[in-house]
């Protein structure tokens, strides 16, 4: 199994089942064509009849004939590889379309987790947006700001309360993706946390795509091989046997009838080597794919790493900002006391607080999509 049996459980049930018959589907193609090379046995029957002015007979047969290859130059023995390579192509490619479907649950899983916090920080932003409006709004009374001003303030909370309605919608619309990929529980339990973070050399050794390309070379291989045997001299053995009753207005002839033979076939193509370059040429295609493949996954890495650190770098800042409101926190509620600060001024520092908190825990979730879309692509 390319994954363990815990993260292939969350899709859904129909999900798994696709999954599970396709799989099924793929060995059976395979073992079929690994015994393509046999050949079935052939029950023919005749029965005729003749009437004419000079003759008058009816003929009957009944027989069993088989023509079985013995011998292809090897071409026998590469068909049977090169099915058991292309079974392999195809049940790393079902694991590929598994992986993508898991994958895309967990980070959906994960985007929905990091939009709840992001609504809970844009609901406190929209609560230190209408305490700035209030305050403005007493300052213009006062007249110590002006109605430009306290206009910018407003459209300030009009669109914080904008952002809100946006990241309902969006959380509604992953759920119901999720939705399409787990079935109606989307409470699964998704055990996220411990997702590690792949090195580069786990990442592209271990990586499905990879090692469906290598499966493929493998498959191209053998079917240059099958290619070329075709157009060698081959061997074949040729059998009949049955009854036949035969009878005219002369004679009557009934019995057993067989014949058997060898055959020798040796094919002369004016397109053989046209046909065997082209199959040459796929073969070295898929080499040249592969070692694309494995510079774009470098670059896939590179790139997921430098996202993760530049997270990890907003965390830092995030902290930064924390102390710097943690600071001007404790000041304005001792100021508070003196008469020198309003309650309106603390709690929009509590809040700022609370956001630098939840901020936080929105560029773990960041980090946490990057480790998922990096781990999913692998063999486990």
């Amino acid at each position: 199994l390319f994954l363990s049996f815990s993260f292939a459980q969350i899709l859904s049930k129909e999900k798994k089942e696709l999954f599970n018959i396709q799989r099924q589907k793929a060995k059976k193609e395979s073992d079929k064509l690994s015994t393509k090379w046999i050949s079935p046995l052939n029950l023919n029957a005749e029965i005729s009849k003749n009437n004419s002015l000079k003759d008058n007979s009816k003929f009957k047969e009944y027989s069993i004939s088989w023509r079985q290859d013995l011998f292809r130059s090897g071409g026998i023995f590469y068909a049977i590889q090169y099915a058991k390579a292309l079974k392999s192509v195809n049940l790393s490619n079902i694991d590929l379309k598994e992986a993508l479907e898991i994958k895309k649950a967990y980070i959906l899983k994960a985007k929905i987790e990091r939009d709840k916090i992001k609504l809970k920080k844009a609901n406190l932003l929209l609560k230190n947006r209408q305490i700035d409006v209030l305050i403005i709004k007493e300052k213009y009374k006062a007249g110590s700001a002006d109605i430009a001003r306290l206009n910018q303030a407003i459209l300030q909370e009009e669109r914080a309360k904008e952002d809100i309605v946006t990241l309902k919608n969006i959380i509604e619309s992953e759920l119901f993706d999720l939705k399409k990929l787990i079935g109606e529980n989307t409470g699964k339990k998704m055990d996220f946390f411990n997702i590690p973070l792949l090195s580069k050399k786990e990442y592209i050794k271990q990586n499905i795509a990879l090692l469906e390309k290598q499966s493929e070379i493998l498959a191209k291989k053998k079917e240059l091989l099958v290619k070329k045997a075709s157009y060698l001299p081959k061997i074949s053995f040729n059998s009949k046997i049955g009854y036949a009753h035969s009878e005219n207005s002369f004679f009557e002839d009934k019995g057993r009838v067989y014949n058997y033979g060898l055959n020798i076939h040796m094919p002369i193509d004016y397109n053989e080597k046209k046909d065997i370059e082209i199959s040459r040429l796929n073969y070295l295609q898929s080499e040249i794919l592969k070692e694309d493949l494995k510079k774009e996954l470098s670059f896939e890495y590179d790139k997921r790493i430098n996202n993760i650190k530049s997270y990890e770098e907003k965390i830092k800042l995030s902290n930064k900002r924390e102390k710097i409101y943690k600071e001007l926190f404790d000041f304005t509620k001792n100021s508070l006391k003196a008469g020198l600060k309003t309650k309106l001024d603390l709690k929009s520092l509590s809040n700022s607080l609370k956001i630098e908190k939840l901020e936080k825990e929105i560029q773990k979730y960041n980090i946490l999509i990057e480790k998922i879309s990096l781990y999913f692509d692998t063999v486990k």
